[in-house]
């Protein structure tokens, strides 16, 4: 992609090739001062039709598992895949776990996780996710953000079968389990 691109900040998404062509820059051609600081080049995990095995564990792969009766859902739009599962606030006893599926074995992985969009999910989600290093426990605003991969965090990882990501239903209002990627840094 050549030519002037105007994104929506934090994030833009763009496709490069792997023979060290690509670059960014910024010009003083503007109506005031000009900042030039630091650029972040990430791997977005694929969307729906993008090699979908590469790390992805979505709610209706075999990596994925719950306790409790969830419902199966294919509206709010957004979601991973053909579906998602929810569930009502609850006590924190039904749990959706989705298991590690770490494309190229153990080393440190980004986290992203999925959901629908939809006002009404809850605005507490609490995530844990289990790690080589130990566990950690990140809260997402499912109410905002959703239909978009997000990243919550990079983790170390064994590959030893022990890793995986859990999301309960004590929350203050509808829980969105949906699809989890593991991307390798």
């Amino acid at each position: 992609m050549t030519g002037v691109q105007t994104c929506a900040l934090p994030i833009c998404i763009y496709n490069f090739a792997a023979d060290g062509t690509g670059d960014v820059s910024i010009s003083d051609n503007a109506d005031s001062w000009v900042a030039a600081d630091a650029v972040g080049f990430y791997f977005r995990p694929p969307g729906p039709g993008e090699d979908p095995d590469d790390g992805i564990v979505d709610n209706a792969d075999t990596g994925f598992s719950l306790v409790g009766t969830w419902g199966i859902a294919t509206s709010p739009s957004g979601f991973y895949s053909s579906d998602y599962r929810y569930h009502a606030a609850g006590d924190g006893s039904s749990i959706a776990t989705w298991s590690a599926e770490l494309p190229t074995g153990s080393g440190t992985y980004e986290v992203f996780i999925r959901y629908p969009i939809s006002a009404l999910f809850a605005t507490n989600v609490p995530y844990t996710i289990n790690h080589a290093d130990g566990s950690d426990t990140v809260v997402v605003n499912q109410s905002i953000n959703g239909g978009q991969w997000l990243s919550i965090g990079i983790y170390n990882f064994a590959a030893d079968g022990t890793e995986n990501m859990s999301l309960p239903d004590n929350a203050d209002s509808w829980v969105a389990a949906d699809a989890v990627a593991f991307v390798r840094r």
